[in-house]
């Protein structure tokens, strides 16, 4: 006959006495499993589960008894001597997922955490400033006069890297694959962010989507130019061309020449030859040596040879006068039905700049614009110091992308 335990400690002040066999354990619901618990000689079970209830585990269950499996199911599912035991839950499991999961959050925060950190330190190296035109023309003046500021402002040298070739379009492509922080930039013009969208089935870039404005630059108006020996004066160049329009020809370095010139043949005549060169460098030396009858081009480059003599400006194509030729007349004085055109230059990097560093360069852009001898350099270069801000620049891309695509589309002009 089984062995009893007497009634001590809480049982002795009034509880029910709890008598349990020696030999039989009992299962005990202890730190999320069942455990055998077998009580010694004068232990309080009240006792041991309010222990267990101060070290913060789930108390025992009063009415819930293990459940006895079949003899039919497998084994594998039971444990001690064929009772069921609820689902493991191991702690240690539970302590592997969560510390995952804050491992990747923290791996997940680390590229944004040292963005940041290097925005704040932000330049601490040379910037190197892309320019897809070669050295010489108006834009990599511009670059130069412009970035020679800016990175005394910075306390950090911008360098001026020229590519040029393919309509700009391959130093553009280099800064929409480089690297978005800050340190690559690109001096782009008009047809590099509008154009050049609506000419090529295949552009590998995207003038909206890989590029993060950082402000405007400035302006240059167009000008009909030809050398001194030829037509005086644009009314004499439009009937020269009309009684033999095959004999002449013009030369353009940039996708906004060519596109006046094209609308310009409307008056002209369609057998006007048209010669590509690249940049208003080579334009300019193609004009003095008479290999075309006249170029449409920016002043920049051709502005000491006006001064000289060697070269005549006819007729400007923005409709507002220019500061350094005051002299010149409009297309709509002479005659001439042509859109208002400008060549425009903006600074942008690559997407996915932070914004701090599109902030910082932005600062530095106005101050070097609004600083009096930057200036006056431009100004004596044909460049008219035009600044804005990041959010303008992009509403100003978009608005003119809308005003030329349908011009592009009726001129029927495609390169492939």
């Amino acid at each position: 006959m089984a062995t009893t335990l007497p009634a001590v400690g809480r049982a002795a002040r009034g509880a029910t006495p709890w008598a349990m066999p020696l030999e039989a354990p009992r299962l005990c619901w202890v730190d999320h499993h069942w455990r055998r618990f077998r009580p010694m000689r004068g232990a309080d079970p009240g006792e041991f589960i309010s222990s267990i209830q101060r070290i913060g585990q789930p108390a025992l269950p009063r009415a819930r008894r293990p459940t006895r499996i079949d003899s039919g199911q497998q084994a594998s599912a039971t444990t001690n001597r064929g009772y069921r035991q609820p689902p493991r839950r191991h702690p240690m499991k539970t302590f592997q997922v969560a510390a995952a999961l804050a491992v990747s959050l923290t791996c997940a925060a680390l590229p944004a955490h040292a963005q940041a950190l290097a925005s704040r330190d932000y330049p601490s190296r040379p910037i190197r400033m892309i320019v897809p035109f070669p050295a010489g023309g108006p834009t990599d003046l511009l670059a130069r006069v412009v970035g020679q500021r800016m990175g005394e402002l910075m306390r950090q040298p911008m360098v001026v890297d020229n590519k040029p070739g393919a309509n700009t379009i391959i130093g553009a492509d280099a800064v929409a694959k480089a690297a978005p922080d800050g340190y690559t930039l690109l001096m782009a013009i008009d047809n590099t962010l509008v154009m050049n969208q609506y000419l090529y089935a295949k552009l590998p870039y995207d003038p909206v989507k890989d590029f993060e404005p950082i402000g405007k630059v400035a302006t240059t108006p167009l000008v009909v130019m030809t050398h001194q020996a030829g037509p005086q004066s644009m009314q004499v160049l439009v009937a020269q061309a009309k009684a033999g329009p095959a004999a002449m020809s013009y030369g353009f370095g940039t996708f906004t020449s060519q596109l006046s010139g094209e609308l310009l043949k409307r008056t002209l005549g369609k057998e006007v030859v048209s010669v590509p060169y690249k940049g208003s460098a080579g334009t300019t030396q193609s004009l003095l040596t008479k290999d075309v009858t006249f170029t449409i081009d920016g002043i920049t480059t051709a502005m000491p040879h006006f001064e000289k003599g060697t070269l005549r400006p006819l007729a400007r194509l923005s409709a507002k006068p220019i500061p350094t030729l005051p002299g010149v007349p409009s297309m709509a004085e002479v005659g001439v039905k042509l859109p208002d055109i400008d060549v425009w230059m903006a600074l942008l990097a690559p997407k996915g700049t932070p914004a701090a560093v599109v902030d910082e360069l932005n600062r530095a852009l106005t101050q070097a614009l609004a600083s009096k001898d930057v200036q006056e350099k431009l100004l004596g270069a044909g460049l008219l110091a035009d600044a804005s801000t990041p959010q303008a620049l992009r509403s100003f891309i978009a608005s003119e992308a809308a005003r030329w695509r349908p011009v592009i589309a009726e001129a029927g002009i495609r390169i492939d």
